[in-house]
């Protein structure tokens, strides 16, 4: 599957591909506090149902699966530039690693990149929403 993203003319950044948010320790998957993560969602949702929500931004929108808050999460479909934002705050909820696409792996702090897995793509440290934005401008 071939990943695409594209701006419309107000630079809102509409993204095709997964990007998933996994906690790691010492290369294998690491559990999160799921109220934490619920709570940095929850002020965007506006459905849900049994594994799924809905966000609604300022700008846009994303879908957002999680059999298990704790386990990490997916956001799909994600619009606007606000939503990178949403996508950071979880990031920090959770102390996860945000992968985009597949194609590279966005860590917290420094200290993050030795526990990711061998085959996680490139990691590159981030400290807002708008470092994740030029992240996946440049893939």
């Amino acid at each position: 599957m071939r990943s695409t993203r594209h701006r419309d003319r107000s630079r809102n950044l509409i993204v095709s591909f997964d990007i998933h948010l996994q906690g790691f320790v010492n290369g294998d998957a690491a559990r999160s506090d799921d109220t934490a993560v619920l709570a940095a969602l929850e002020p965007f949702i506006q459905d849900r149902g049994p594994g799924w929500f809905v966000l609604v931004t300022a700008d846009g929108r994303a879908e957002v699966y999680a059999s298990d808050l704790g386990a990490g999460v997916m956001f799909t479909h994600a619009s606007g530039r606000a939503v990178w934002d949403v996508i950071y705050a979880v990031a920090v909820a959770g102390n996860f690693a945000v992968i985009a696409g597949g194609l590279a792996t966005c860590v917290l702090n420094e200290a993050a990149i030795a526990h990711l897995p061998p085959s996680a793509p490139p990691a590159v440290v981030i400290t807002s929403g708008e470092d994740l934005v030029s992240v996946v401008e440049s893939l």
